[in-house]
């Protein structure tokens, strides 16, 4: 090698060393990890940013050496590259097969089995059967780099929770209740203990044994599956159905295959195309490693504390709104979510209506009730809000349409001008909620909202949503438990 192709390629080493540290010194859009309330590390970078960072460095670091060496250059790079590879092969391979040695996952999930009552979709959902835990729930922001000078939440909760031999949320399994209460973590109670969820409330006061088949991460395809496999054999009087517009208009109700809305199982469900159940496979691999979780546990009690009280500029002035307070008297309480939660909520009633979403999910309420009648069962439906729809119209005036906007377009781009969204969002509020209560009036079923009862509460100053978890509080709970009461009541069911 002649000296000035050696000089070249020194200097092309120092140009690499010098990217390697130099791209460090660019970090993430820090505002936008706390609005979306994403974990943010060392005060500066992503998760995604500071894993491109890690891949990078050591890459540049190779490259940088293999243009150091005196050796010829294509044998230098070809082994530089041979040690990347097999690196990062290696690294994968030991990720993905430690998944084999997981613990016990928080929820057990099944297909749902060949000749159940009615024809089935998505999966069986519940807890590990037979469990009891004991903790203590902590409202305060889950990431440690957040809302500069947080505003405390609710109260801590002492909370126990159990699980039946069926794996749902009840002291014991019996063979016959009166009421079965069936949807996803709201029904189930997120972050309250066993005798603080709506559903033991309300069979406490009205003297009414409740089945609670609520489970956390379900949607309306599971909602039916529980209640066919689960549900059907307890032979309750009265089914309610919790319809929770956070979580169950999303994308994922939208099935693969298309299915009749009622009748006799005469074979196994369809399984989604292999290509799918491959991605679906290496997801939960991956995600589900102990070292993926190590990594997790040590980013968040190490890397994402380390730089989270420096200041966060632009704060006050971008989205100084969040989290909202709504004060009665000489109370006040506070409100925080994520820019998705209101995405999900701006929809005029025309064009959520026709979504894909909605009709998946008209789908499967309309074979809920369908399988309801076929048994002799009085269903129920009960609309759940999300926090944004219950506080937002309590502070309207209170929010400037600029940060509405500029905490929004951290998830979404393309927005109109900040006044005319700000309309927008407020007139879409209750569209959601309009096409659920028309759906239940086409097909003649009772539907009660909680959304009124919800914020008369709020604006009374009871803290009804916890403060940065999406889930009602205890009180919010009463709120609801005692407004279902005064609905069955009226219908003369209890």
């Amino acid at each position: 090698m002649n000296q000035t192709a050696l000089i070249i390629r020194r200097l092309l080493a120092l140009v690499l060393l010098a990217l390697s540290f130099g791209m460090w010194t660019v970090h993430s859009d820090v505002l936008a990890l706390i609005a979306q309330q994403r974990p943010v590390l060392f005060g500066r970078y992503s998760q995604g940013h500071f894993g491109v960072l890690l891949l990078l460095t050591p890459i540049l670091w190779t490259l940088a050496a293999v243009c150091w060496s005196r050796r010829p250059f294509l044998q230098s790079l070809g082994n530089g590259l041979l040690g990347i590879g097999t690196t990062i092969f290696a690294l994968l391979a030991v990720t993905y097969f430690a998944h084999f040695f997981h613990g016990a996952a928080r929820y057990v999930e099944t297909r749902a089995p060949d000749g159940a009552q009615a024809e089935l979709a998505g999966v069986v959902r519940h807890r590990p059967p037979n469990q009891v835990y004991e903790l203590v729930f902590s409202d305060r922001p889950e990431q440690a780099r957040s809302y500069p000078d947080a505003p405390p939440g609710y109260p801590d909760v002492p909370l126990k929770l159990t699980s039946d031999a069926n794996g749902f949320r009840n002291p014991s399994v019996h063979s016959q209740y009166d009421i079965l209460a069936v949807g996803d973590s709201f029904v189930a109670g997120s972050n309250v203990s066993d005798d603080q969820n709506w559903p033991a409330l309300l069979g406490k006061s009205t003297g009414k044994s409740i089945y609670n088949l609520g489970v956390g991460g379900s949607g309306p395809p599971t909602y039916l599956s529980n209640y066919a496999v689960f549900g059907l054999e307890l032979k309750p009087k009265v089914a309610l159905f919790m319809i929770y517009e956070g979580n169950d208009f999303k994308e994922d109700v939208v099935l693969d295959t298309d299915v009749p809305t009622s009748g006799k199982v005469n074979a196994p469900p369809p399984k989604p195309p292999l290509t799918r159940q491959l991605k679906d496979h290496f997801d939960f691999a991956f995600h589900s490693s102990p070292v993926t979780l190590g990594l997790k546990r040590l980013s968040n009690q190490w890397f994402e504390k380390l730089g989270a009280r420096r200041p966060v500029p632009d704060y006050r002035e971008k989205i100084g709104f969040m989290p909202i307070s709504v004060r009665s008297g000489d109370s006040v309480h506070y409100y925080s979510f994520e820019p998705k939660r209101l995405i999900y909520l701006n929809y005029s009633q025309e064009e959520f209506s026709s979504s894909p979403e909605w009709r998946a999910t008209a789908k499967m309420l309309q074979r809920i009730v369908q399988l309801s009648r076929d048994s002799n069962i009085r269903p129920i439906f009960l609309y759940a809000p999300s926090a944004p729809h219950v506080v937002l119209p309590l502070v309207e005036n209170a929010i400037p349409a600029q940060q509405l906007r500029t905490f929004t377009a951290y998830r979404k781009k393309h927005l109109p001008e900040a006044e005319a969204f700000k309309r927008e969002v407020f007139a879409n509020l209750d569209s959601e909620e309009h096409v659920v209560m028309d759906f239940c009036r086409e097909q003649n079923v009772e539907c009660l909202s909680l959304t009124d009862a919800l914020r008369a509460a709020t604006a009374a100053g009871t803290q009804t949503y916890f403060t940065y978890d999406q889930h009602w509080t205890p009180d919010g709970n009463a709120v609801a438990a005692e407004e279902i009461e005064k609905f069955l009541r009226a219908k003369n069911l209890l």
